[in-house]
């Protein structure tokens, strides 16, 4: 399919779901993508081709959204959780931190979603991660204040974080496949060489033949330089 794409961002995005197909299809049997050891990694660059990204990712970049009082105490919630109150300073950093704690640390988030269902061939970003999250990552330090603490972000960061499974009743239309040939059509027609393709399906594959590999899909950090430190206060 990637050889019949029209752009380069989907002729990649429809290359990134072959290899997604074959690392979950040779790994070790999982079914905890936070379990598996290699994430499958996503550049920035490529996500950027795409209008509803580049619509979402200016967005959660606004400060307006991404230091709303609700992402503001959520941050103070991981920081109470990993006691950085103290009376004295104390530095934080969930940026720098191992991938696998990104998705417990970030304080704002914002859904990026699928392309509808296409007539023609779906876009490379449907075809290879749908609908996922962007989620925002600080580092800074806290310090005391006269009732409470005083929360001061010094930088913020960006990453994606999907999970490469095939969880819940989702379809993904019609495939048909004769090598080195494959096509795919969005609604059922009366070619009966086509198969519909199903999580049920490629779940009853995957105990069939003891395979099933599921693992994360990630982005690394995009520092977004924030222009000035967010400084405020929390009666923790």
């Amino acid at each position: 399919m990637a050889e019949k794409a029209q752009s380069y961002a989907d002729r990649q995005g429809w290359l990134y779901l072959h290899d997604m197909l074959l690392k979950w299809q040779a790994g070790k049997t999982n079914t905890d993508p936070f379990a598996s050891d290699e994430p499958f990694w996503i550049p920035w660059n490529w996500l950027m081709n795409y209008r509803r990204f580049l619509e979402k990712y200016a967005i959660i970049k606004d400060p307006g959204y991404l230091f709303s009082p609700n992402a503001k105490g959520l941050l103070v919630e991981r920081l109470k959780r990993d006691e950085k109150f103290s009376d004295s300073q104390v530095e934080f950093n969930y940026i720098s931190q191992n991938w696998r704690n990104w998705k417990q640390n970030y304080f704002q988030s914002i859904l990026v979603d699928t392309q509808l269902m296409p007539i023609g061939m779906p876009d490379g970003m449907t075809a290879s991660i749908a609908t996922f999250r962007i989620y925002a990552l600080a580092s800074g330090h806290t310090s005391p204040a006269i009732a409470g603490h005083k929360i001061t972000i010094e930088n913020a960061a960006l990453v994606v974080i999907d999970s490469f499974n095939f969880q819940g009743d989702q379809g993904y239309g019609y495939w048909r496949c004769n090598p080195p040939e494959f096509e795919w059509r969005a609604h059922s027609i009366t070619d009966i060489s086509f198969t519909e393709m199903t999580n049920e399906i490629l779940n009853a594959f995957a105990i069939k033949y003891s395979v099933g590999h599921e693992f994360l899909v990630l982005s690394g950090p995009k520092d977004l330089e924030i222009e000035s430190e967010m400084v405020y206060e929390s009666d923790i």
